[in-house]
């Protein structure tokens, strides 16, 4: 994944495309075309990119000249929206937006893979709260942890995959 900055659209003529089912949520996007540092930025109503400043505590004019792709990911009930738009900017100032990409994609299968998930999630913890684990298993775990460290320690191997098939 890596790091990204954040860019927040506030001026009105943000293109939107005419198959969309819901108002955008949210006008708050993610980019990888600038510093990459977990920037704010803002583009205002007068279409000036802004930097916000952890120093002053203050947005600050930009005097970015590049093109700069964002986009977002939306969850809604029946739907799942990903945008993406490219953005010129010169002297700090945008000049051209367009939208690259939109697409809804049902989220009945995501619904039913966290279901499941949530499902042997519950049954972990379940299975935790056990006299069995709490007394036998997790003091077997740590002494397997502790073997396996050992042995990166003199080997200077890792055997993360043993391990974690030894482990309970």
């Amino acid at each position: 994944m890596g790091m990204f900055d954040t860019i927040t659209v506030e001026f009105d003529g943000l293109p939107l495309p005419k198959e969309m089912k819901v108002p955008l949520p949210s006008r708050i996007f993610q980019t990888k075309d600038l510093e990459c540092c977990l920037f704010e930025y803002k583009i205002d109503s007068n279409k000036q990119l802004l930097l916000f400043s952890f120093k002053t505590k203050q947005w600050e004019p930009t005097n970015i000249t590049n093109t700069v792709e964002f986009y977002n990911y939306y969850e809604s009930d029946n739907y799942d929206y990903s945008i993406d738009y490219k953005a010129v900017f010169f002297d700090g100032f945008l000049t051209s937006i367009n939208l690259i990409k939109y697409e809804s994609t049902s989220n009945k299968e995501r619904k039913q893979r966290l279901a499941r998930l949530n499902e042997i999630h519950v049954k972990r913890v379940e299975f935790e709260n056990t006299f069995l684990y709490r007394h036998i298993y997790q003091k077997y775990n740590r002494v397997i942890k502790n073997v396996f460290k050992f042995i990166k320690k003199i080997r200077d191997i890792d055997f993360y995959k043993w391990e974690r098939k030894f482990r309970i």
